[in-house]
């Protein structure tokens, strides 16, 4: 359902998360609805629950789209996260000058470090007592890359999800990740997917003019991301992709970038993906794509 229209439970739940931010909405949403209130022991003005009833079939009730649109924008703006957009530039550019590594590879994967430890520390050191401390210095090392790539990271996405607030006041970020939903955005709830790589099967495809096509065809390499995804993470909702296509966590020109993005005309890409248990099945997807590249 297009939350302009209305909005249901899970959708309630998609955007506020739990029954604590819910509190807070409705809090914000009481002079609108002309919601019950009465005094606690303290004295102070408390909603009247009791009243008032299932605080989700309350947002529910009340709901009206351009009135809440702009509690929950105003309630993004006082978050910790909002803050962390607002500064997120300055930060990612001091740690990206200390930076003392001549590639952004991560070294390892996150979820397979006991094997790297295995592979990089273990066997060299069983083998050899003397290879153990150049092999934990490699370690040590690698952890310290891997760090500041995840710091590069997660200050890029704030700052994108910071730029992206911006752009129109039709933009609802969510305050749960239920769903998968990061962002409303005139209504329709997106899932935002972040990507160093246009895939292997895209550089295959187009070969040495790979980057070429996917500069002049963005929703392509928005087609291979959905064709070849991990199937344990695999869902249509509605994709808002950020693709760096060059991978050097450069963030010159990012504001030109998403400024000139129409979020309000999302493209439908269709694409086709092969299950493992039920084989090739045909999708379409409605996708807003960032293309980030290098300054030149």
């Amino acid at each position: 359902m297009n939350i302009k229209n209305g909005i249901n439970r899970e959708q309630v739940k998609m955007i506020l998360g739990g029954l604590k931010t819910q509190g807070l909405f409705i809090w914000y949403m009481r002079n609108e609805w002309n919601l019950p209130v009465k005094k606690n022991r303290k004295g102070e003005e408390v909603l009247d629950i009791s009243k008032i009833g299932n605080v989700t079939d309350c947002i529910v009730r009340n709901w009206e789209y351009e009135s809440c649109r702009d509690v929950l924008r105003n309630m993004f703006i006082l978050s910790d996260k909002y803050k962390r957009g607002q500064g997120a530039k300055e930060l990612f550019n001091y740690y990206r000058d200390k930076y003392p590594y001549d590639d952004f590879n991560f070294p390892f994967v996150s979820n397979n470090f006991d094997d790297y430890i295995v592979k990089n520390v273990v066997y060299p050191s069983v083998g050899d007592v003397d290879k153990f401390e150049s092999s934990l210095d490699k370690v040590k090392n690698d952890i310290e890359k891997f760090t500041y790539l995840k710091i590069f990271n997660t200050l890029r996405n704030d700052y994108i999800e910071y730029l992206i607030f911006g752009s129109s006041i039709d933009v609802i970020p969510t305050f749960s990740h239920r769903g998968g939903i990061d962002f409303y955005i005139n209504g329709i709830g997106f899932d935002q997917k972040v990507s160093r790589s246009v895939t292997n099967q895209f550089k295959k495809e187009y070969g040495d003019n790979w980057r070429d096509v996917a500069v002049n065809n963005p929703l392509e390499v928005c087609k291979y991301l959905m064709m070849y995804g991990d199937e344990a993470r695999f869902s249509n909702v509605p994709r808002l992709f950020v693709v760096d296509i060059d991978g050097n966590y450069e963030l010159d020109g990012i504001e030109g970038i998403v400024g000139d993005i129409n979020f309000d005309s999302p493209r439908d890409v269709d694409y086709v993906y092969n299950h493992k248990s039920t084989g090739e099945k045909n999708y379409s997807c409605p996708v807003i794509c960032i293309l980030l590249t290098n300054p030149t």
